[in-house]
């Protein structure tokens, strides 16, 4: 099901959201103009996480450019599937990375369950803000599960440039509504484990 930007702004007011931030989803490709359609249309309402290619041509002269696009805060990185996965490794985002920290742009990180990859990224570029989303956590798992690499998790947030983005935290239990299996345990141990020892902010 689809919804329009006003309909979604109405439910947000009913449930008392006053802004959100919009990150397109993966089959979109690499197309946020909906999205940055929608935020100049509800402008005190929606920002953009928006995706790019770094594979692309003009990916460079893209980056130059990135925040100089209205209500665009960051970018959104996938490495959850084949040949994403690999680029963790293989050094082809290298300039990708340096050009982030060069232009001041935050990048949100899926790394399910591969947090420890963005490790040398966090050593290397002291000043590059990343954002770990969904903790870091296997999107495959369930329960305690979900949360057996929060070592990993917590050797990346040390670096003062990263965020651990608690969300989605219900999709990680087996049980309904108040998701026993998770609440007060997993979550909360890593927001406190998190804020007690380790100089990244946690969003």
């Amino acid at each position: 099901m689809v919804f329009s930007a006003k309909e979604i702004v109405a439910e947000m007011d009913k449930v008392g959201v006053s802004r959100a931030v919009i990150v397109p989803p993966t089959w979109v490709g690499d197309n946020n103009q909906s999205v940055l359609e929608a935020a100049a249309k509800y402008p005190g309402r929606f920002a953009v996480v928006g995706r790019f290619n770094p594979k692309a041509p003009d990916a460079h002269e893209q980056l130059e450019r990135w925040l100089n696009q209205a209500h665009m805060l960051g970018i959104r990185s996938t490495f959850h599937t084949k040949p994403y996965i690999d680029w963790l490794d293989d050094g082809s985002l290298d300039w990708y990375w340096k050009a982030c920290e060069q232009f001041g742009i935050p990048v949100m990180a899926l790394v399910p369950g591969m947090a420890r990859k963005l490790l040398p990224i966090a050593e290397r570029h002291c000043h590059l803000k990343l954002l770990i989303a969904h903790m870091g956590c296997s999107l495959d798992s369930r329960g305690s599960d979900a949360f057996a690499m929060l070592d990993d998790l917590l050797a990346v947030a040390r670096y003062p440039g990263i965020s651990v983005m608690v969300s989605a935290a219900p999709c990680y239990s087996n049980e309904p509504y108040p998701f026993r299996d998770i609440n007060r345990s997993s979550v909360v141990s890593l927001i406190l484990t998190v804020r007690g020892d380790c100089s990244g902010a946690l969003t």
